[in-house]
């Protein structure tokens, strides 16, 4: 009875945690971070892929099937055109100005930008929760407060927009807690035991450190080296906060301490395995007690019917995802968050692009687009070294081949290498092919 009170008193806490500010400041942040990845994104270069490449996924494979789909992938201006629209839609919705509209527009253009770009390329999570949040956001009082919207109506926030915000917020912090979770059991179900594993692990790790993506820090590289009852720990820390992320529903504790853990550990993905959740990071601030963010002294009244909709594609979202994580599948936009959740074990296969003279090319020019078009070379790589006589195949070729263009490196002479790299760091080739 006394862990049933304690519970039931901190759901009652984190209701009073979900103020008008607070909700407006989430709506700042997704609309913000997806304004900032939208600028980085190059759109046009889809149109030049074949249509073999294209794996479609959950909500796109119907999309596929409308003309619009062939019209935008056949046409670079109409694709220019999404992104400097959507664009001013996230725009608008950082601002609050006619916010709704914002929402449902910039949901509906992000929604088909980020389909469009998985479908050429992995499934990646990066800003995919950030969509998800604004299909929670259109259907709350996000714009009451810190928007134009609410200075051209100059009226201040009734009991029941108050009262909408708190359930809001605790629904967009459900979400998130539920995408931490879901990573925790999917390696569950998907690693088990394997995921303590020092060396299962330490491939994890060199397979994002060995892959020539975006950033490329080597820091995977140097903790190779370090005994294995580190990575047990670090497997261990990993583990235990993504199991614990429910509490963040009901302790105050764990919004103090946990925010911080999970903001320790995307940084430390970023410079270990060359990935960045700047997502992630930022909208860990929803969950911290700030003094610009003071919670309600009292509980919120009766449910409205104002608040189903939002309920509704909350719950969807977090019974959506927990459903995909039981059965490990992916259905955009929902996710298994199935990271790292496949046994490891050496030798690795990775490989290297090398120049007439045998040099490694370490560093050659990249797409303008963000990174999940240049994993086309990691995941390419992979595909091709499984076969018998590895060889590149055709998205390799092309992506290598607008790497070289914006280097400004010569196409002739360059050579795929394949590797198979030992535990003790050695590696033994596997074979080379020309692109």
């Amino acid at each position: 009875m006394l862990i049933k009170a304690k519970v039931r008193a901190g759901f009652q806490q984190a209701l009073r945690a979900g103020t008008l500010r607070r909700l407006a400041l989430t709506r700042i942040l997704v609309g913000g971070c997806l304004m900032l990845g939208l600028t980085l994104e190059d759109l046009q270069i889809l149109t030049e892929f074949t249509a073999e490449v294209r794996r479609p996924s959950g909500l796109m494979k119907a999309f596929a099937l409308t003309p619009l789909h062939g019209f935008l992938l056949s046409h670079p201006s109409a694709l220019l055109f999404a992104q400097v629209t959507c664009f001013f839609c996230l725009l608008a919705v950082t601002l609050g100005l006619k916010t709704r509209i914002a929402i449902g527009l910039s949901l509906l253009l992000q929604t088909l930008i980020g389909g469009l770009l998985r479908e050429h390329s992995i499934f990646y999570h990066s800003e995919q929760l950030l969509i998800l949040l604004l299909a929670i956001l259109l259907f709350t009082p996000c714009a009451a407060v810190w928007s134009f919207d609410a200075r051209l109506q100059s009226r201040q926030p009734s009991e029941a927009l108050k009262d909408q915000a708190s359930l809001a917020v605790f629904l967009i912090w459900a979400s998130l807690a539920t995408a931490y979770w879901s990573g925790g059991i999917s390696k569950i179900i998907g690693a088990g035991w394997n995921w303590f594993d020092a060396d299962g692990l330490r491939v994890r790790l060199l397979a994002c450190g060995l892959d020539p993506i975006e950033y490329g820090f080597g820091g995977a590289i140097q903790l190779a080296a370090q005994p294995d009852w580190v990575f047990v720990v670090l497997a261990t820390i990993v583990l235990g906060m993504e199991m614990v992320a429910p509490l963040l529903l009901f302790s105050r504790r764990a919004r103090l301490l946990l925010p911080l853990g999970y903001i320790s550990f995307h940084i430390a993905v970023f410079v270990l395995q060359n990935i960045l959740f700047l997502e992630l990071i930022l909208l860990q601030v929803i969950f911290m007690a700030c003094p610009g963010l003071p919670e309600r002294k009292t509980m919120p009244g009766a449910v409205s019917p104002w608040h189903l909709p939002m309920t509704f594609i909350a719950l969807g979202i977090v019974l959506g995802t927990l459903a995909l994580t039981a059965v490990q599948r992916d259905f955009y936009p929902l996710s298994a968050y199935k990271m790292y959740a496949k046994p490891a074990n050496f030798p690795l296969r990775h490989s290297q692009i090398i120049d007439s003279d045998g040099e490694v090319v370490q560093r050659i020019g990249r797409l303008r687009g963000r990174k999940q078009l240049g994993l086309y070379i990691a995941r390419a790589g992979k595909e091709c070294v499984a076969l018998q006589r590895p060889g590149p195949c055709t998205v390799m070729r092309h992506v290598i081949k607008k790497q070289l263009e914006k280097s400004g490196l010569s196409e002739g002479g360059y050579r795929l290498r394949v590797l198979s790299r030992r535990k003790d760091g050695s590696d033994d080739l596997l074979g080379e092919v020309p692109l």
